[in-house]
């Protein structure tokens, strides 16, 4: 993420956050420069969707991928974004996403 970016209004990260192995520094960047609305999605943490997710990590890891998906801690990824003045104000998502939508306060 390129530090010099722009302050916005809102931050949509659309299945981004399970593309990072830094998720810190990410939010950290992202969340400075938003100003109001901060949206996200990534995998839903229950054991179905988080076996399905296991795999592709392992064998990317196995054949050395150059890019594997990541799988975080993705209760301590919503209070980093609370930490940072966010409340949520939206959660929902489908069969293997979480969507979660925070107001900063």
């Amino acid at each position: 993420m390129n530090g010099d970016a722009q302050e916005t209004d809102i931050t949509i990260l659309d299945k981004v956050v399970c593309c990072f192995e830094n998720l810190d520094d990410l939010l950290r960047q992202s969340l400075s420069k938003t100003r109001n609305v901060y949206a996200l999605s990534f995998p839903k943490p229950n054991f179905f969707v988080r076996t399905l997710f296991h795999i592709p990590i392992a064998v990317g890891k196995l054949l050395d991928w150059s890019f594997h998906p990541c799988w975080h801690d993705w209760n301590a990824m919503k209070q980093t974004i609370e930490q940072h003045g966010f409340k949520q104000m939206f959660h929902g998502g489908k069969l293997m996403w979480d969507v979660y939508v925070f107001e900063r306060r």
